[in-house]
């Protein structure tokens, strides 16, 4: 606020924090800030200002300025297993100042990993310092097994790929064999497990021993290797005791239950591993292990939108976190039991999160009954010069002060039958010369518009907002004319200004057919990301009755089903509900009679994914994953297929797919 001209009102903000830190009894003063995580803290203002008072107010834009000519990410060859984010900050900061920086942050209680600070972190020599580091921590034997065990992963992490690792598996150096057996292990090479066994007899370092005892058990060997680790671990420091506890938990061994996360207990008796959980509007659970905040959890109170205006509340996991040297020891499956059962998500109908399909978080996810819900499409284009695509009464026009509105309403016509789409409001847009947005318009009726940002290097444009205003069967080809010359206007502005490519990132729309077609047709390549949305169900009878108005819409707008009377009974491993329909109305009931005219049994997976829209009852009765009582035939078909349908269109599953199956059955 300073360098932006206030600087009476940064004095003011200064002084207020000072006056709370100051307000702090000293044990608050002396705050570790690599130990609270997220959890508010004066002591990181109070940093802050005092680096900025000893090193000039300029502080920050000369390390902006250091880190924007830095290659590669600020933590590149500084492993988070051994290097905490707060050690990374120090470093470059002390790089800023030409001042070591670790013993003050060490001095008021901060805890530190000095990180060599002769080089930069993208130097080779800094690699060499760093390795050297490293090993000494490994060949440390009053270092905690633990920290030894994180700084072989370090050096793993920057270990020339080239190296031969197999050569030392028999040097005399037995550090050096165990970290190669390490690296080796990786891959389930059947060679080190020798190395590993002959190292478990060591006598004259009994974290050497317990490291390797580690190693055997994370790959999987059994039998007197595993009865070592429960001798070994009550004698070594807690995260070993607490990985110890997963392993053994994994395996099913008896002794687990003496290292469950809640059982591990210091020299007096007390728990070393606390839960933390705060409910006011959302949900809080932190897990601290010996003060440490090393996982986190944050929920809240959340609205689903399925189509058609239909919005059910429900709960949306913002965050799940463990650092880096707490993963893969079962503190973020005790999380998530913790959270599931919590009262805030126990009162909603539904539960939803977005993560990566290659985030080892995925498969936790999938275990606690998420399912993958809507997929990211990422769709690209190579510009060059193209013809223009004219319309005959099609005007494309730049965006102007009063169109939000009419923009506003075709956005939710578009959108409407979308999964996860809320309705939006008119919101007046901003436009610039990197900020474009183009409305195509026939006889003053708004069709359609986009709105693309242009990156500031000048060679790639990204599409944020692609609408166009649903159509009748008999004018679906105006879609295709309205797209393409929206498309073609951008893409002819993008040719002119130099750009070379442009991107559009689809999280449902393109499961529009005639979206996805009209991108491909004008030379979109398109490929699946990473990011997925995942929901699961938590309460079926409260979600079907919160969706009655959708499913009664789409019965009544069913000529075939509009006056169906009967019930309909669902079951799968962990939920049940009765849909329960006369003449378009319907009631739900937790209970499921014997009597009802059509019975569905199913997995809770399979459930979660005809409701959502992922499939339909039927597809789901033909892969063998819901058994339909007493039969199928046509008419039980439709009429599930008209309360469940897919989200994708049907022409994607090919001509005529739902009579020629059935003909069959």
């Amino acid at each position: 606020m300073r360098i932006l001209g206030f600087e009476q009102e940064a004095a003011e903000i200064l002084s207020e924090f000072e006056r709370r830190f100051q307000e702090n009894t000293e044990d608050k003063k002396m705050v570790d800030i690599t130990k609270v995580y997220d959890h508010p803290s004066h002591k990181r203002t109070w940093i802050l200002k005092t680096l900025l008072e000893k090193y000039g107010d300029d502080l920050f834009i000369r390390f902006a300025e250091m880190m924007s000519e830095t290659e590669g990410p600020p933590d590149k060859n500084m492993p988070l297993t051994t290097f905490s984010y707060v050690d990374i900050l120090i470093y470059h900061l002390s790089r800023v100042v030409g001042e070591d920086l670790f013993p003050w942050f060490e001095e008021i209680g901060t805890t530190v990993h000095p990180i060599p600070l002769g080089f930069p972190n993208d130097s080779d020599e800094f690699v060499t310092e760093v390795r050297e580091r490293l090993n000494g921590i490994v060949r440390d034997t009053a270092a905690d097994t633990s920290d030894r065990i994180d700084a072989i992963e370090g050096l793993l992490r920057i270990a020339d790929e080239s190296e031969d690792r197999v050569s030392k598996l028999d040097v005399v150096d037995r550090y050096e064999r165990l970290i190669a057996a390490a690296k080796l292990l990786k891959g389930y090479d059947d060679r080190v497990v020798n190395v590993l066994e002959a190292l478990t007899v060591e006598t004259e370092d009994d974290g050497l021993v317990a490291m390797a005892v580690l190693m055997l058990v994370r790959s999987g060997r059994g039998g007197e290797i595993v009865d070592r680790i429960v001798e070994i671990a009550p004698h070594q420091d807690y995260r070993y005791q607490i990985e110890a506890g997963y392993l053994l938990g994994k395996t099913d061994h008896p002794a687990a239950e003496r290292f469950s996360l809640e059982r591990i207990v210091d020299e007096n008796g007390a728990p070393v591993i606390t839960v933390e959980v705060e409910h006011n509007w959302g949900l809080h659970i932190d897990v601290i292990v010996e003060g440490r905040r090393v996982a986190i959890y944050r929920a809240d109170p959340s609205t689903h939108h399925f189509p058609y205006n239909t919005h059910v509340p429900g709960v949306y996991i913002g965050w799940l976190h463990t650092v880096p040297n707490y993963r893969r020891k079962g503190l973020s499956q005790w999380i998530m039991d913790v959270s599931m059962y919590h009262e805030l998500v126990q009162r909603h109908s539904s539960i939803s999160l977005i993560t990566g399909t290659d985030n080892t978080a995925h498969a936790l996810y999938r275990d606690f009954g998420f399912v993958d819900g809507l997929l990211e499409q990422a769709f690209t284009k190579t510009l060059q010069h193209e013809p223009t695509k004219v319309v005959e009464g099609l005007v494309i026009r730049p965006y102007s002060r009063g169109d939000e509105v009419a923009m506003a309403k075709v956005s939710n016509a578009f959108h409407e039958d979308q999964m996860e789409r809320g309705r939006r409001r008119a919101v007046r847009r901003r436009t610039s010369e990197t900020q474009l947005i183009y409305l195509a318009e026939k006889d003053s009726e708004l069709l359609g518009y986009l709105q693309a940002r242009c990156s500031e290097n000048g060679t790639s444009a990204s599409i944020s907002e692609f609408c166009l205003k649903p159509q009748s069967s008999e004018n679906e080809s105006l879609l295709e004319e309205v797209g393409t010359a929206l498309l073609s206007e951008l893409h002819s502005e993008l040719v002119k200004r130099e750009y070379e490519q442009v991107n559009w990132s689809s999280q449902g729309e393109a499961e529009k057919n005639y979206v996805r077609k009209l991108f491909h047709n004008l030379g979109y390549t398109s490929v699946f990301t990473n990011w997925v949305w995942m929901f699961r169900i938590i309460n079926l009878p409260m979600l079907l009755e919160e969706l009655t108005p959708l499913l009664s819409k789409r019965l009544n707008e069913s000529k075939a089903y509009k006056n169906w009377h009967g019930t309909i009974g669902i079951k799968s491993s962990e939920h049940q509900a009765s849909l329960i329909i006369s003449d378009g109305d319907i009631r739900v009931s937790a209970e499921v009679s014997e009597e009802s005219a059509i019975h569905l049994s199913t997995d809770d997976d399979t459930l979660t994914q005809f409701i959502w829209g992922v499939l339909t009852p039927y597809e789901a009765f033909l892969q063998n994953q819901l058994h339909v009582a007493p039969s199928v035939n046509r008419s039980v078909a439709d009429l599930l297929e008209t309360l469940f349908p897919a989200r994708q269109q049907v022409e994607d599953r090919g001509p005529q797919w739902l009579p020629s199956r059935l003909y069959h059955v």
